[in-house]
Parts: structure tokens; C-alpha cells; sequence
């Protein structure tokens, strides 16, 4: 009978035991459905890679703004109606001018002590022909015979009224031409009428290595937003 008892109280100190430790493990959240689970892993090393590559990211976009492009607040009314004085465009530093780009070049002119960015188009490369008749641009390319006439339309804010200096007159037919010398560039402003460009003995034609950059027309959309962007950071 004693035997039995105490048999008794063994097993119920082992099941007693056995509770206990159950409900241990269920306070410390790691039964499930009565089986002891893992402890959950910690998942903040995944906040933290992605943390790491958001931030390489933007250091890599930084780095190829700065390298790539270049910002340029237009200043006069030369380039209306393609561009307003005032707009900030973007322009890509990597690039070579094509014809009929926009180009930002180093004018190598003094005002106030500062050196002025020029904003134009480009016309003409090295050895090409460009003849000025009645208003109106022609261009005989390099190893070309014949001159054959711009369409501007698309950009020129008065087409037809393209003329030398001192020739502002829709009355004058005469012909003025210019061979542009080799690595340089024939350039003009969109309007013609209120440009100083190639056509004026104190601007002619830049070398190459004087555009540090092309307004390429994909960026043109940027100008609303540099613009936004400036009076945020301009701001008192």
C-alpha cells in the first residue's frame, strides 16, 4: 500500500514536473500545438541590406550627375522660343555636338571678371560651307558640292530673318558665306533677330574643345523641375 503511494507521488511529481516545464516553454513562445518550436530568427540584417544598396544607389546617382551632367541658367533671349531667360537646363558633359544641337560653350569672355557660358545652336562643323541669302541658312557639308537650305522650323522663332551684321533687313538679298576652319564650330541663337552669334567678328566660330556640353532634347523637360528645385533651395 505504501508502495503504491509512493509510486503514486513519483509519477505525479514527473507529470507535475513535465507542466512545468510545458508551461515554461509556452511562456517563452515556443510551443505550438503542444510541441516545442525554434525561437523566431532575426530578420533586421534584411533592413539593413536593403538599407546598404538604397544608399549605394544614390551615392552612384550622385556621382554620375555630377560627372555626366551639368546645370545652366539661361541668361538673355538669344535661344526663344526653345528657351526662356531664366530657364535652368540640364545638359550631358560626355557627348559630342551633333548638328542642330543645343551647345554650352565656354565663350572665354570676360564680364565683371567672370567667364560667360554661351548658349547656342550648332550649325556647321569644321570644313563645312555656310552661305546666308535672303534670310535664310544654307549649308554645303564637307565633300559636298551643293548647298542646300536648313529646315529651322522647328526651332527658329522667325524663320527668314537670318542675317548678317548689318543686314537686318527683309529686303537684303546679298550672300555672305563662311568656311568653318577645321575642329570648329558655326553657331547660332533660335532668335535671329536678337543673337549674338557666328555671324559677328567678336564671336565667329568656337574650337571644339570650347563646348563643354549638349542640351540634348530629351533633358528639355527637365527645365520645370531645376527650376522648382532652385527656388526651394533659393529660398530666405
Amino acid at each position: 500500500m505504501e508502495e503504491n503511494n509512493a509510486n503514486n507521488l513519483q509519477l505525479n511529481n514527473e507529470e507535475s514536473i513535465a507542466e512545468d516545464s510545458n508551461l515554461e516553454l509556452a511562456d517563452n513562445g515556443d510551443v505550438e500545438n503542444g510541441q516545442p518550436t525554434l525561437p523566431p530568427k532575426n530578420k533586421s540584417w534584411i533592413f539593413y541590406l536593403v538599407a546598404g544598396f538604397l544608399a549605394l544607389v544614390l551615392i552612384a546617382i550622385i556621382l554620375v550627375n555630377n560627372l555626366v551632367f551639368i546645370k545652366i541658367q539661361v541668361d538673355g533671349d538669344s535661344m526663344t522660343s526653345t528657351l526662356q531667360s531664366g530657364d535652368i537646363v540640364t545638359a550631358n558633359k560626355v557627348i559630342d555636338a551633333k548638328y542642330g544641337d543645343i551647345i554650352v560653350i565656354d565663350g572665354e569672355l570676360i564680364e565683371d571678371g567672370v567667364s560667360k557660358l554661351i548658349i547656342k545652336r550648332a550649325i556647321a562643323f569644321g570644313g563645312d560651307t555656310v552661305r546666308i541669302e535672303g534670310g535664310l541658312v544654307y549649308l554645303k557639308k564637307a565633300g559636298e558640292t551643293e548647298f542646300s537650305i536648313l529646315d529651322e522650323s522647328s526651332y527658329v522663332k522667325e524663320v527668314g530673318k537670318t542675317f548678317y551684321p548689318d543686314k537686318n533687313d527683309s529686303s537684303d538679298t546679298s550672300r555672305w558665306e563662311i568656311t568653318v576652319p577645321e575642329n570648329e564650330i558655326f553657331y547660332l541663337g533660335d532668335n535671329r533677330t536678337g543673337s549674338s552669334d557666328s555671324r559677328y567678328a567678336e564671336f565667329m566660330t568656337c574650337k571644339t574643345s570650347q563646348v563643354i556640353a549638349v542640351v540634348q532634347d530629351n533633358l528639355l523637360w527637365t527645365r520645370g523641375i531645376n527650376k522648382f528645385f532652385s527656388k526651394l533651395t533659393n529660398r530666405d
